[in-house]
């Protein structure tokens, strides 16, 4: 199904899929989380974070979101449901992903992590800030929102390069 799905996207005149950057990473060391978080993170949390970092991104030609949002309807009405989630999912765009995962990590980091490279890990966690403060998030989406794709993209790539150092750190013995 993931394959149609991304054909009939590929096909769409209005939508162009790009790559991310391809990032290899070390397997994290789960000698430093809470021993009641290792199997979760493990299994669910860790994956969910390195399935975000290989996210492409669904470029279009929309002017603003509304008139995305009334597309995807209409693809969504064409195709069904599972097109729509497939996009929302995969799109290395979406900015609630985004801050959904910047904030995953930000649990992991002050919560769930316990070993030496606390200090470390602080001051990566600097380049995700502005998506998980409040403020700072809300007027980093107004700004996003009338970026260009290209823009979007490049701020995206910056974040997740972020979040792939961070999970770098993770993996130090």
């Amino acid at each position: 199904m993931a394959g149609d799905i991304e054909r009939i996207l590929t096909d769409d005149p209005h939508i162009k899929i790009m790559p991310t950057k391809e990032r290899i990473l070390e397997e994290i060391n789960y000698d430093f989380i809470i021993p009641e978080k290792k199997d979760d993170l493990r299994t669910k949390t860790i994956p969910l974070i390195q399935e975000f970092l290989k996210t492409q991104y669904f470029a279009d030609d929309f002017e603003n979101h509304t008139e995305r949002a009334k597309y995807l309807e209409k693809l969504q009405e064409i195709h069904g449901q599972e097109l729509f989630r497939y996009y929302k999912l995969n799109n290395g765009m979406g900015f609630n992903t985004l801050t959904q995962t910047a904030m995953i990590i930000d649990s992991l980091v002050n919560q769930d992590y316990t070993g030496p490279n606390k200090e470390e890990l602080t001051k990566a966690m600097k380049g995700l800030r502005d998506l998980i403060e409040y403020n700072k998030m809300t007027r980093l989406y107004q700004k996003y929102r009338t970026w260009t794709n290209e823009e979007r993209i490049q701020m995206v790539e910056n974040k997740k390069e972020c979040m792939a150092e961070i999970l770098q750190i993770l993996a130090k013995r």
